[in-house]
């Protein structure tokens, strides 16, 4: 895992070198082979008129809070940088677009980590759009702790996973147009 004070270098320039990193998880392991991972899945209604906002925010990769994470896309247009701020340091937790869908209707983006980031699994944001014009965001998950500094920090590691998401589907929720 690599840290940094504040937000660190740019984040630009340094998505850059996780484009080699190598995947610490596959799509598969959403399917619900046993893999060791821990599995959740949330669903949550995003009102109708906010749906286009939603689905540009899912597609810029803006999942989470600025002030929580930040994200850059390398230049091969799939490595994907995410910084994470814990108060005055923050660290790197490279993911890889495994798959990206995109219609009027659906937005589907899937993310596989990298070796690097502090836990192993595969992460699906997918946005529909129903026939009356509501809209539901999904996120599924399967996720463990990998690096050693994080299975330490098990209780807390394990807490800001679920404060993260949970920031995540608010700030869904309440976007406007």
């Amino acid at each position: 895992m690599r840290f940094h004070l504040g937000w660190g270098e740019s984040l630009a320039d340094a998505a850059e070198a996780w484009v080699t990193a190598p995947a610490s998880a596959e799509t598969a392991d959403l399917d619900g082979v046993d893999t060791g991972l821990s599995r959740e899945r949330y669903r949550v209604a995003i009102p109708a008129r906010a749906h286009a906002a939603a689905r540009r925010e899912l597609l810029a990769l803006r999942w989470f809070p600025q002030s929580l994470l930040r994200a850059a896309v390398a230049d091969d247009a799939v490595t994907v940088l995410q910084r994470v701020r814990i108060g005055p340091i923050s660290f790197d937790a490279p993911v890889r677009i495994v798959e990206l869908y995109a219609d009027d209707d659906r937005a589907r983006i899937t993310v596989v980590t990298l070796t690097g980031h502090p836990e192993r699994g595969v992460e699906r944001y997918e946005l529909r759009r129903e026939r009356d014009g509501s809209a539901t965001l999904g996120v599924d998950k399967a996720w463990a702790l990998a690096d050693p500094l994080a299975r330490l920090g098990a209780p807390f590691a394990t807490w800001f996973q679920a404060h993260a998401t949970r920031r995540s589907l608010r700030r869904f929720r309440r976007l406007r147009r």
